[in-house]
C-alpha cells in the first residue's frame, strides 16, 4: 500500500517534526524542502525517510541541532564553509549561494565544506547552480576512517567510502544536465534491499570479508565491501576524491566536500551557450532508443520529469516510510490531520 500526499503538506510536516526536535525553524525548513525535493525527483534513498535518520543521529549526539553554518572567505574566489556539526544541507546551500554570487563577479568560484553531517542529494546543488547559469563540479570524501566500504582496484579490503560525485550544467531550454553518482558500482542500501527480499546481487558488485567475489548480500553485511564502478576508473576517481578532500581540508566530521562553480558564459555569451546546449540535447533526443526505452535522455531529465509530475499529482510515499514519519510526528505530539488533506481517497492512515 502507498500513500499520496502533496509536496506542500509533506514539506510542512517534515519541517515541523525537525523544528520540534530542536532544529531552528530556518534549518528545519531548508532540510524539509531538500528532502521532499529528493523524494519528488525519485531519489527515495535521500528523501523523506531521512527525517527519521536525522532524528536518530541527533539522539546519538552525532550532529548538533544548534549548528548553524558559517562562511569564511579565503580569497576573492575561494571560501570555506564550517557546518558547525549541524546537518550538512544548510552548509551546502550556503556554499552554493556564495558560489553563484562569486562566479557572477569573477567567472569562477570554489568552496570547501567541513564539519557537517549528511548533505542530502548532491545533484540538488548542481540543479540550483545550473538554473543560475553555472556549471558546478562537486564531490565528497575523507570518510575512509569512519565509513570504509569500497575496495580499491587490485585490493582485497575496503579503503574509501562511496565518495559521491556530481557535475551539473545548464541545459539551454531544457532541464539542467545533472550527473550524480557514487564511485561504488552499487549503493550499500540496494544490497540491504536485496537481503530483505531474499535476492542475490548481480556478479561483480560486492566481495565478502576476505575480498572474494560473492553475490550473497549477507556476505556484504558480515564485513564485506562494495566494488568501484568501472574497475580501475571508478577506483581512481574515488581515490582522487579521498586524497583531495583529506589533504586539502583535514580530518572529516563525516565527509569533507569541494564545490567548484564556473559561470556558463565565462568564455562566450549565454545566447551562444544556450544555442549549442539546445543543439546537443536535441541531437541526443533524435537518437534511436534502445529496446526498452522510449527516448534517449540526458542525465537529470528523468528527475526533472518526476518533479514536474509531483507538483500536480502529489508524492507517492511507501507505507513503511510513512509509518516511520508518523512515528516521528507522534514523538512530538504533532497532529497529522492538517497534513492529510491531499491524500488519495483510498489511502489509509
Amino acid at each position: 500500500m502507498t500513500i499520496n500526499i502533496s509536496a506542500v503538506g509533506l514539506t510542512q510536516l517534515a519541517e515541523n517534526i525537525l523544528h520540534s526536535a530542536g532544529f531552528s525553524r530556518s534549518t528545519a525548513q531548508e532540510v524539509a524542502l531538500h528532502l521532499v525535493d529528493a523524494e519528488a525527483a525519485g531519489v527515495a534513498s535521500h528523501g523523506i525517510n531521512r527525517v527519521a535518520y536525522y532524528l536518530s543521529v541527533l539522539d546519538k549526539g552525532l550532529v548538533s541541532a544548534s549548528g548553524e553554518p558559517t562562511l569564511i572567505e579565503k580569497t576573492k574566489v575561494a571560501a570555506l564553509v564550517d557546518g558547525r556539526k549541524g546537518i550538512g544541507i544548510p552548509a551546502a546551500n550556503l556554499a552554493v549561494r556564495h558560489l553563484i554570487e562569486t562566479a557572477n563577479l569573477h567567472g569562477v568560484a570554489l568552496a570547501g565544506i567541513v564539519n557537517c553531517g549528511h548533505t542530502g542529494r548532491l545533484g540538488a546543488y548542481s540543479e540550483i547552480a545550473a538554473r543560475a547559469g553555472c556549471v558546478l563540479l562537486s564531490f565528497g570524501g575523507a570518510g575512509r576512517h569512519q565509513y570504509p566500504c569500497v575496495v580499491p582496484f587490485g585490493a582485497r579490503e575496503p579503503f574509501f567510502s562511496t565518495n559521491p560525485f556530481s557535475l551539473g550544467a545548464p541545459g539551454g531550454d531544457h532541464a539542467p544536465a545533472v550527473m550524480d553518482i557514487a564511485t561504488s558500482i552499487v549503493a550499500g542500501g540496494k544490497v540491504a534491499v536485496a537481503k530483505a527480499k531474499g535476492e542475490l546481487v548481480p556478479k561483480g558488485q560486492i566481495v565478502d570479508k576476505h575480498g572474494d567475489p560473492t553475490t550473497d548480500p549477507q556476505d556484504f553485511i558480515d564485513g564485506g565491501a562494495l566494488l568501484p564502478f568501472g574497475g580501475v576508473k571508478g577506483s581512481s576517481l574515488g581515490l582522487m576524491i579521498e586524497l583531495i578532500t583529506t589533504a586539502m581540508m583535514g580530518v572529516a566530521f563525516e565527509f569533507n566536500w569541494l564545490f567548484v562553480a564556473v559561470k556558463a558564459d565565462v568564455f562566450r555569451s549565454n545566447t551562444s551557450y544556450d544555442l549549442d546546449a539546445n543543439a546537443v540535447v536535441s541531437d541526443l533526443h533524435k537518437l534511436q532508443p534502445a529496446p526498452g526505452f522510449d527516448v534517449v535522455r540526458m542525465p537529470g531529465e528523468l528527475e526533472a520529469e518526476r518533479m514536474a509530475t509531483a507538483q500536480s499529482a502529489g508524492l507517492v510515499i511507501p507505507e513503511g516510510v510513512w509509518a516511520g514519519l508518523a512515528t516521528s510526528a507522534r514523538r512530538y505530539d504533532i497532529d497529522l490531520t492538517p497534513y492529510l488533506q491531499n491524500w488519495d481517497a483510498g489511502a489509509s492512515q
